[in-house]
This record gives structure tokens, sequence and C-alpha cells, in this order.
């Protein structure tokens, strides 16, 4: 009977396309990425399209009201400074256009994307290896790549909701319930940190780290939950990482 699933898995792993795969991805999850980690050949590059192509629209949609923010900051920053250094920082203020901006802002995003889903490749594998579940990296990253879909979901979500309300999204997740609109105070808050994560984007990624690692290892439900809980926890304690040590440098953040 397993080797029977098997074969199945295999054939239709052959079979799959990205249009299967996008379906597959939430009616059979487990099935889908366990197809995706056997076979994975050029399996990554449709999602990290995807995730690409919505980046692109998100920074289309976002840069216009992010230049508009910075060149606010940089006129509040020459308070109380001389007219000379003022002069120097409002020249600033011609480099920052929107055709800049977005491109920077864009292959940011993509150079983000590429190191994030690698340190989350690792992250998983390493949580693998702690339970006794051994996986091989380079399948793994493929499979890995399309639980990032979420994450493009996201963009174009968030794009049409900057479109309509014609500004940018300041705080993520459900961060917004202990803003106190200061954005120095937000970055050195803990706690709203972590609500920044609590989306149903962020749920439906863990809930497909999970499914990969049921499929990808044939583990049990309990055995993959633990792994997925542990992938979470260290790549939220990663996230922290730069956010603590500017506070060791800039202790009013905390206050």
């Amino acid at each position: 009977m397993e080797q029977q699933e098997q074969a199945t898995v295999a054939i239709a792993a052959d079979k799959a396309t990205v249009w299967s795969n996008l379906a597959g991805i939430v009616d059979r999850p487990a099935e889908t990425l366990g197809g995706v980690y056997r076979r994975p050949r050029w399996a990554w590059l449709g999602p990290l399209l995807i995730v690409f192509l919505a980046l692109a629209v998100f920074a289309v949609a976002s840069t216009p009201y992010t230049v508009e923010l910075a060149r606010e900051q940089v006129r509040r920053s020459v308070a109380g400074m001389s007219e000379q250094q003022a002069a120097m920082v409002l020249s600033s203020l011609d480099r920052m256009t929107a055709p800049i901006m977005g491109v920077t802002a864009t292959v940011g995003g993509l150079i983000a994307v590429a190191i994030g889903l690698l340190v989350a490749t690792g992250v998983l594998y390493f949580a693998g290896l702690v339970s006794g579940t051994e996986l091989n990296f380079v399948p793994l990253l493929s499979m890995m790549a399309w639980t990032w879909i979420p994450f493009a979901v996201r963009h174009l979500v968030q794009a049409g909701f900057i479109l309509v309300r014609r500004g940018l999204i300041v705080n993520q997740g459900l961060s917004w319930l202990v803003s106190v609109g200061d954005p120095l105070k937000d970055a050195g808050n803990i706690v709203y940190y972590l609500l920044g994560f609590v989306d149903v984007f962020m749920l439906w990624h863990l809930i497909l780290v999970w499914a990969g690692t049921r499929g990808a290892g044939r583990l049990s439900w309990g055995r993959a939950f633990v792994i997925a809980i542990a992938y979470a926890a260290v790549n939220i304690g990663l996230g922290w990482i730069p956010v603590a040590v500017s506070r060791i440098f800039t202790p009013a953040l905390g206050g």
C-alpha cells in the first residue's frame, strides 16, 4: 500500500504544472508539496516568479507614498540645522524619485526574498535534524519556494489596499493593537513585533510548512507540527535580533 501511494505521488509530481500546484497547495498541500520535494527540478521557478511579480506590483503601488513619506521626514530632519547643512540635506530630495526608489525597493525585495528563503529552508532543515528527521536541502528549498505563495498573495492584497486607501500600511498584522503611533518606539516593542506576524497569510504559510514537512518526510501529524512550531519560533527569534541590537545602542527605543 505504501509503495502504491509513493508511486501515485511520483506520477502526480511528474505531471504537475504551476497551475496544478497552485490548486494543490490549497486542497491537498501535503501531497502536492511532497511531490515537489521528490521531483524538485525546476519546480521552484514558478512560485518565485509569482512572488517576484507580486513584489513588483506592490512596489509600483507603494513607491509614490514611500517617496512622499521620505521627503517629509527629510524636511523635518533639517529643523535646527544651519542653513548650509539644511541645503545639503534638502539637495538629496532631488534623488528621491518614484522610479529610482521603485527600482531600489524591487531589487532590495528580490534579494530579501532570496536570502529569506535560504535562511528559512536552513532553519526547517536543522529543525528536522534535531527532531530526528533528515531531509535533503535542495529538494527542501524547492518545496519551501511554494510556501512563499501566501506572501505573494499578501503583497497583491496590500497593493490593492494601498491604491484604494491612497496611503501606506503602517502596522502589519495585529501590531496596530499596541502601536503608540511613534515608529521608533513601536520598532523597539517586542509585543508590537510579535503581533506583526499575526495575519492570515503567515498562518497559511505555517500550515504549508507543516503540510510540506509531513509530505516530504512522511511524518505523523504531531511530529510535523512540532517541527513547524520550532521553525516558526526560530525564524521569529532571528528576526528580533536586529531589533534587539538596535535597542542596545539606542536604549530609548525600549522606553
